[in-house]
Order: C-alpha cells, then sequence, then structure tokens
C-alpha cells in the first residue's frame, strides 16, 4: 500500500468548491454598518447586523457580546440576556429597516431604555 494518498477533483467537485467561496464572501458583503444616535443626545454608537447569519453587534448595549436576530424585510429584532457582575440584563431590541428607529426596552420592567435613530454608516 502506498504511504501517499491523493484527492482526485471532479469538475462538479471543483463548481461546487466555487460556488460556497462565492457565497462565503457575498455574506460578508451584505453586512449593515449604522449609526446610531439617542434622541435627545450627541453620542452616536454603532449596530452591525448580519443578515445572513441573523448576528447583530450592539456597542449601544454595551457587553460586546454579539447576539441571534430576527431580521425581516420590515425589521430587525434581538435580545440581549445575560448576567454580569453588577446586574442581570435583559433587554430587546427592534430596528426599523425602513424608518431607522431603534427601540430598547427592559424586558424585566417593561420600561424603554433606548430612543434612537440609525442610519447606514458612509
Amino acid at each position: 500500500m502506498s504511504r501517499h494518498s491523493y484527492v482526485h477533483a471532479t469538475p462538479g467537485l471543483l463548481a461546487a468548491c466555487v460556488t460556497f467561496i462565492v457565497l462565503a464572501s457575498s455574506a460578508s458583503a451584505e453586512t449593515l454598518i449604522l449609526n446610531c444616535t439617542p434622541v435627545g443626545d450627541s453620542h452616536t454608537f454603532r449596530v452591525t447586523v448580519d443578515p445572513t447569519l441573523g448576528i447583530v453587534s450592539n456597542e449601544g448595549g454595551h457587553s460586546g457580546r454579539r447576539w441571534a436576530a430576527l431580521v425581516t424585510d420590515k425589521d430587525i429584532a434581538w435580545n440581549e440576556i445575560y448576567d454580569s457582575r453588577q446586574a442581570h440584563i435583559a433587554n430587546h431590541f427592534v430596528l426599523d429597516r425602513t424608518t431607522g428607529a431603534f427601540h430598547g426596552a427592559d424586558r424585566a420592567t417593561s420600561s424603554e431604555i433606548m430612543n434612537a435613530v440609525c442610519q447606514k454608516a458612509p
């Protein structure tokens, strides 16, 4: 038995690999980067959304984590739930894709914690 092994690629296998690479690179090209400004404030934070993977990173949430999101043509919604050394956080966020309105609520108290306007970063 030979100590060398060979892999023979068929044209179909090569085409499948090229298709995967193209789709993978196009998914990252669809990432939405938004600058958001809370109403009545000049501080801007960033929300990054990968609609293909359904992942959101919210700098306004201050956790530095990525969250699973429900992405539709109308809006993007996600929950940020975690325990920190200081508190238990359970927040729900919704970003309206048409108007850029961004709202967040504390799920425990149902009180509004975020009211901002977002637009695509240049």
